[in-house]
């Protein structure tokens, strides 16, 4: 309880009368809420990260998402090379 309280009141906002009032059961979905929360936040600024850094142009191989989260060695992907003079060319006929 001594390690719990001070995440509990701290870090998730909870009051102590509320907190007291929690199942064990209830505590667990709680957390298991909050942390699904805060790895869809992850998720989605890895996503915005990843568009940033691939439009970026410096990057020598397309960034992913599970690159940024670590799920992904970036081992055997290739750059795609756009040649925008020959695009302009194909696109202006």
């Amino acid at each position: 309880m001594e390690n719990i309280l001070p995440t509990a009141l701290g870090d998730f906002g909870l009051t102590y009368d509320y907190f007291m009032d929690l199942t064990p059961k209830q505590w667990a979905y709680y957390v298991k809420g909050r942390q699904q929360r805060e790895e869809r936040q992850m998720q989605m600024l890895a996503w915005v990260t990843a568009h940033v850094m691939n439009a970026s142009g410096n990057m020598k191989q397309p960034i992913t998402v599970d690159m940024l989260l670590g799920r992904q060695k970036s081992v055997g992907v290739k750059p795609t090379h756009v040649d925008f003079k020959e695009l302009n060319k194909w696109v202006s006929r």
